[in-house]
This record gives C-alpha cells, sequence and structure tokens, in this order.
C-alpha cells in the first residue's frame, strides 16, 4: 500500500458512486492518539514527548495517547509540512494541523475525523483526571486548564481548514468538566457536530452512561443536527459487536436512537446523521447476513422517531454547568447520579438545555407543561426562579441533589438545612418499590466527596401538601431524603425531590487502574431508583419484580412519535416482569396478552423491548387481556385493532394525529354512539365496555 495506492482508492470510490449509485461520497481520514489502532514510531520512538504519562500518580496507569497540549522536540527529519525539520517547542497543534493539511489536500478526502477523545482529554477512557484523582476534586487551574485546551484548537485550526468531527469521550458533558475541565460548549465553536453516543453499551451494558452522556451533548448543538454511531462491525478486534456482544438484538440500537432534543421553537430532534462502525469484521470479510439483520430495525427506528416530549425530559443545565469551575463535584455527582438512574429503568429520553427551557417558559408552550421535568436542585444564580415560576403555573418537576442555596425553591418545599451526614445511613421508605423474591436491602452509603457533600435537608414543619418519600437515618440523626409537594395554588403543579448518593466508590487503590467506579455490594441500597419511585406521584407507576437485589433493573425508555407510546429498552435479565401504570390507565399493547387489574398490566418483555402502545386501561375485575391486529375495514380505515375480555372498562386510545376524525369503535359488535365516549385533544377516551371491543381508523 502507497500513498499513490490510497489516492486513487479514493478517488475510484468517489467516481463509482455517482456513476452508478448518484450519490455525493465524502471520504474522510482520522488520526487516533493512542497505540489502540495506531502504533507509530513518530509517537512512541521518535517523539515519547507528545504521550501523556501512562503512570501518573494522581489517577494511575493509563493508555499512552498523544497530549493534544504536547510540545515538540525539535528534529531535522523531513516532513511533506515541515521539510527543514521540527523547531523545538512547536506545538503538536500546530504540526498536526500543518501536516493533516498536506496530508488530506494531497490524497483527496474530505474531512477529518478525531478519534478516541483526541482534542478533549487524553484520558478519555476513566472517569479520572487532572481535576479528580477519585478522592478529590479541584487538583487542576481551571481557567488555565481550558486556555491549554482551546490553545490547541486554535492552533490546529489554523492550520488545518477541514470539516472536522470527533469521537470525544465515553463521559457525558458535566463529568467530563468535573473530572478534566473539558469546556465543551467552548468546543462547538470548531465542530459541526457534538460526538456521538458512546459504544461503551455494546462493552458493558453500561445504557445509562451512555444515554446520559448523549444527552448531555445534544442539549445544545452548534447547528442543530448530531449524530448516532452504532457497532455493528469491528475491523481492529476480533469480536464483531451485532453478533458477539448484542447477540443480533437490536436494543442498543432502538434506545440511542428514541434520544431527543428539544430546540428553542420547542421542536423535538432526532439524529439525521447516522453513522456504522464497521462494514469490514477483522479478517477484511465483508457478512451480508449482518445488514440484512440490522438494516429493518434501522428503518423502523427512524420510521418512529420521536416527534413530541416524552413522559419525563431532562433539563439540563449546560450553560450552568460551564460557569460551574468551583464546585465541578455538583455537575460530576448530577450526571452520574442520572446516569445510574436509567440503568434504574428511569425512562428518559427526551433533554432541554436551561437556555431552551427559558424561552418555551416565558411562551407558556403547552408541551413544556406535559412532561415530567427532571432537573438537578437549582444554586444561587442558577435558574431558580424559572423553575420556581413553572412549579407554580401548573408544571411537574422531579429535582435531585443537595440544597447548596435554592433558598426561594427551599421555602416553596418547606425545606430546611442541618448539619450533614455522611457514610452508612438506614433508609425507611414510604413509597412503593420493585419487589424482590428475597428481601431488599434497607441501608446504603452516601460519600460526600462525590455526591455533593452530605445529607443535611429537613422538613421545616408539617403543612399537610408535602409527602416524605424516604429518611436517612443515622443513630440518633434524621434527615429527609426524598419528598413530593403539591399546593393548591400551583395550578395542578407538582414536585418531587430525592437528595441522591452515588451508588459506587471512585477510591483508587495505589497502583490500581480504575477506569469506571466500583459498585457498592447488592446489600447496600442504590438510591439512584428512587425517581423511578417517585413518578407514581405523576401518574407513572413503573415497579419491577426481580429475582434479588443483585439482579439488575430492565431499561425502559417512553418515546412518543404520531400520538403513540413507543416503549425501547432492554430486559438485562429476562426473568424480571415489568409491572406499568400510566396516567390513563395500564397500556395494552398490540400482539400481546396481560393481566390487567385496576390500572396496571403486567409484561415479561424478551431481551429487545420495542413496542408501540396506543391503548390504555382502567378496570376494576382483573382478566388478561389480548390485542390483535385486524384487517382494517370499512375500505377508508388504515388499521384495525381488537381487543378481548375486557370488565366494565374504561378505555383510552390514542389515534395518530391526522385519522382523529376517521376514529370509529365497536362493543361486541354493535358501533358505539358518541355517548359512550369523550373526544379529546389527542385522544379518545370510552366508558363501561364489556367482552370485545373493536377499534378502526
Amino acid at each position: 500500500m502507497t500513498y499513490e495506492i490510497l489516492k486513487t482508492i479514493i478517488e475510484l470510490l468517489k467516481q463509482t458512486a455517482e456513476a452508478e449509485l448518484g450519490l455525493e461520497l465524502t471520504v474522510g481520514a482520522t488520526f487516533d492518539p493512542g497505540p489502540e489502532f495506531a502504533y507509530s514510531q513518530f509517537k512512541y520512538k521518535n517523539h515519547p514527548e507528545i504521550i501523556v504519562d501512562r503512570y501518573n500518580s494522581s489517577i494511575g496507569e493509563t493508555i499512552a495517547e498523544v497530549n493534544h497540549a504536547a510540545k515538540l522536540r525539535g528534529d531535522s527529519a523531513r516532513y511533506a509540512a515541515f521539510p527543514q525539520g521540527i523547531q523545538e517547542g512547536t506545538a503538536f497543534g500546530t504540526f498536526l494541523g500543518k501536516q493533516a493539511q498536506s496530508y488530506l489536500t494531497a490524497l483527496g478526502f474530505d474531512y477529518l475525523w478525531l478519534s478516541n477523545g483526541f482534542g478533549f482529554t487524553p484520558y478519555p477512557w476513566t472517569m479520572l483526571g487532572d481535576n479528580f484523582d477519585g478522592s478529590q476534586f479541584g487538583k487542576a487551574d481551571f481557567e488555565k486548564a481550558r486556555q491549554t485546551l482551546l490553545a490547541f484548537w486554535e492552533d490546529f485550526t489554523a492550520a488545518c481548514h477541514y470539516p472536522l468531527e470527533a469521537r470525544g469521550t465515553n463521559f457525558t458533558t458535566g463529568i467530563d468538566l468535573a473530572k478534566d475541565c473539558i469546556p465543551l460548549a467552548d468546543l462547538y465553536k470548531y465542530l459541526p457536530l457534538p460526538p456521538p453516543n458512546s459504544p461503551w453499551g455494546a462493552l458493558n451494558f453500561d445504557f445509562g452512561l451512555e444515554l446520559a452522556g448523549f444527552m448531555s451533548r445534544i442539549a445544545e448543538t452548534p447547528k442543530g443536527d448530531f449524530m448516532f454511531r452504532y457497532y455493528i462491525n469491528d475491523p481492529w478486534f476480533w469480536q464483531n459487536p451485532w453478533f458477539d456482544l448484542y447477540e443480533g438484538q437490536p436494543f442498543d440500537l432502538y434506545c440511542p436512537l428514541v434520544t431527543a432534543g428539544v430546540d428553542a421553537a420547542g421542536q423535538v430532534r432526532s439524529a439525521k446523521t447516522i453513522q456504522f462502525l464497521a462494514i469490514d469484521t477483522a479478517r477484511g470479510k465483508l457478512p451480508e447476513r449482518c445488514p440484512r439483520e440490522v438494516i429493518p430495525h434501522l428503518l423502523r427506528a427512524v420510521e418512529e422517531a420521536p416527534d413530541n416530549f416524552g413522559p419525563v425530559s431532562w433539563l439540563y443545565p449546560f450553560a450552568e454547568y460551564h460557569r460551574l469551575p468551583g464546585d465541578s463535584q455538583l455537575a460530576f455527582f448530577g450526571d452520574f447520579f442520572v446516569r445510574s438512574a436509567i440503568n434504574s429503568g428511569l425512562p428518559l429520553n427526551t433533554v432541554l438545555s436551561t437556555d431552551t427551557f427559558r424561552k418555551l417558559l416565558a411562551e407558556k408552550n403547552e408541551r413544556l407543561f406535559e412532561t415530567v421535568l427532571l432537573a438537578p436542585v437549582p444554586w444561587d444564580g442558577a435558574y431558580e426562579r424559572e423553575l420556581c415560576q413553572f412549579i407554580s403555573s401548573g408544571g411537574k418537576v422531579l429535582l435531585y441533589g443537595p440544597f447548596n442555596g435554592a433558598a426561594e425553591l427551599r421555602r416553596l418545599l418547606n425545606i430546611s438545612l442541618k448539619e450533614p451526614l455522611a457514610g452508612e445511613m438506614e433508609l425507611e421508605l414510604s413509597l412503593e418499590t420493585d419487589t424482590f423474591r428475597g428481601r431488599g436491602p434497607d441501608k446504603f452509603k452516601h460519600d460526600p466527596a462525590i455526591s455533593a457533600g452530605g445529607v443535611r435537608e429537613l422538613l421545616t414543619a408539617a403543612d399537610g401538601y408535602t409527602h416524605v418519600d424516604a429518611l436517612a437515618r443515622q443513630g440518633a440523626e434524621e434527615r429527609i431524603y426524598a419528598l413530593t409537594c403539591s399546593r393548591p395554588d400551583w395550578r395542578g403543579g407538582r414536585v418531587g425531590w430525592v437528595r441522591g448518593s452515588l451508588p459506587f466508590s471512585t477510591k483508587r487503590e495505589s497502583g490500581q487502574e480504575l477506569r469506571m467506579p466500583k459498585n457498592y455490594p447488592p446489600a447496600y441500597f442504590d438510591a439512584s431508583v428512587l425517581p423511578r419511585y417517585q413518578l407514581s406521584a405523576f401518574g407513572y407507576r413503573l415497579r419491577q419484580v426481580r429475582e434479588d437485589a443483585a439482579t439488575p433493573a430492565s431499561l425502559l425508555l417512553v418515546s412518543r412519535h404520531n400520538n403513540s407510546f413507543v416503549f425501547s429498552g432492554c430486559q438485562t435479565n429476562q426473568t424480571t416482569e415489568l409491572l406499568l401504570e400510566f396516567p390513563d390507565g395500564a397500556p395494552v399493547i398490540s400482539g400481546r396478552e396481560t393481566p390487567v387489574a385496576g390500572r396496571q398490566a403486567g409484561y415479561v418483555f424478551s431481551r429487545t423491548i420495542r413496542e408501540n402502545c396506543r391503548l390504555f386501561v382502567e378496570q376494576k375485575e382483573r382478566s388478561v387481556l389480548a390485542c390483535r391486529e385486524r384487517p382494517p375495514f370499512p375500505a377508508d380505515k388504515v388499521r384495525r385493532l381488537l381487543v378481548t375480555n375486557l370488565q366494565a372498562a374504561t378505555v383510552t386510545v390514542f389515534p395518530p394525529g391526522d385519522r382523529m376524525a376517521e376514529f370509529l369503535a365497536e362493543e361486541n359488535g354493535i358501533r358505539l354512539g358518541e355517548e359512550r365516549l369523550r373526544r379529546r385533544k389527542e385522544k379518545i377516551i370510552l366508558y363501561d365496555i364489556n367482552g370485545t371491543l373493536e377499534l378502526a381508523w
């Protein structure tokens, strides 16, 4: 292989795409900073000064990657852009930029992909960094680190004028800020697209980190679009994710593709740029079975992309986090807590920034009041005033984190502060929890170093409107750990709050490489499940029947498409039963049978959860309901459903928005009159239904 051959390959790819397929093909090159894919003599033999210290005394052994901030030693070798050699002290960004400009131009490339965290941090795969050693934050000078990073981007882009895409890290915006002082907002000046979702869902089933990281980046985007990246084959390693890690299951395709951002106009945005890695295997094979199996799922995911807020939406303080260098542990705790909550079954796939929230609130956007906002407790000068206004105007909010200020919100929620508690504590819950076939834990650990301080909240006084959901006890001391509150003058507004504790340790033993946190044993309660439990107060009762506390919770996301509810997720343990209740009753899914009693349905899903639901049922008597597809009839209808074994049920139907006027219902073969149903903006409610119900639209 020579550069001339490579140039010819690029030319032929483009010519063939245009001549035979009518496509404009762009070809990019990759710069990889580490030994994983590119072990080069330049990096490791001639110029080892550009490699980060692998044996960092603060964070332990790391991968030997190029440090973007490095300065080169002088040499007299000839390079394409430096024919007289490298001058002593040349910034690596300048050297790489000029070399890339020459290389991309000479070979006919169209853009450059910065791989494996390059341009962000030399520690992209560890939760530790220059600013956090596992025990303490504030190890670095934030502004100095920020300026050093931006100097690389300025040097590089001054020398290389090609479009750039970046892989980024495996973590969230807040975690990157906390551990490595990475200001993503500043990097958006140089990147047309945010970094994509992480591939760690395929490697370790940490979907919470993948999805929280994805959402934290798309809360604000440079140009409105963002990319989804999916691993199906791996040309560098022996394994091929689709077959060997996903086992032919598309859960990690559906879940990131129901991740959606909200723009300033209130429109829900899904990924328009979709990337695959890769079409070939490590043996250079192109397995046709792989695309045959993947493409139908991809098309379905794109066709059913979210077009409305999900039941829960993350209010992400993108701008505020960038102004928090002195208290970065808030961002670290907040993002890791949300990551853990998603892993614990919290249905979160929609995100909006605080700037977008302010604009939609000022416009009294209806959609904003139809979702539950998951938000960190604001700190002084953040978004407290707008949040209080939203609540008192009928908004629904689920808060997490410590009250480090927020005096108005504390008054609203009847909270006062006392000396903090930390360490091991007992937990007393007054919430309905998951069911375990063994006994569940009743104690938890709270590490103030990574959980943004100790637990110090108290109820000021009993007021009849505030319900204490959880208490933390340590000896004779007691603190409120979770509550819900709704007052008559809030116009239907409701607030839940959980203090939260990270369910793991980040402390590193001497000589230990610690990329990810060490989970506490199952004997300790994982408080990140509490937001899911607290959703009951908002009409979403989502419980799981698990074998024991060591059985991981199932991942379940709920998105909206064309007025339907789309369930996506991963049944991490296929013995788990999901008990689901929504504001309109028990979800009844087409093609399935489910026992319904009251407003609850029970399902045992397969590994991949992907269901589309338009029916909800409430009935006093328990019966097993079956929902089936039927040929659409009469001829002007496009869909017909049959539901059997209803017992004096109230049935709520969500037809497609453009078919509401075409709706008809038949009970035991007799058409229902208008007196038996009520039409609302986006749903139709049928009353006292017995036996068989047929629906068409």
